[in-house]
């Protein structure tokens, strides 16, 4: 059975997208690593724990509202990029 950094290794993806929990940090951290390229996007106001972890090995933290970028000061400011919550045209 192949261990997640094997895993990466070998299929090598272009981009690792996180939404937050704290099983995303390991991919994460692997990604920064390997150099593979990694987004984070946070759907609250304010950001949850891993977000803030992942913050720091992503090359860019997706954000729902223009406030929510207070939280990544001192953070690199064209890394936080504000998008928005996905959602479905129904709403």
């Amino acid at each position: 059975m192949c261990s997640l950094g094997c895993y990466l290794i070998k299929v090598r993806p272009n981009l690792i997208f996180s939404k937050g929990g704290y099983v995303t940090v390991p991919p994460i951290i692997a990604s920064k690593m390997l150099k593979i390229r990694s987004v984070t996007h946070e759907s609250d106001f304010t950001p949850g724990l891993a977000t803030r972890i992942n913050s720091k090995f992503v090359d860019r933290i997706l954000v729902p509202y223009n406030e929510t970028q207070k939280y990544f000061k001192g953070l690199i400011k064209d890394k936080v990029v504000v998008t928005g919550n996905p959602v479905r045209e129904d709403f």
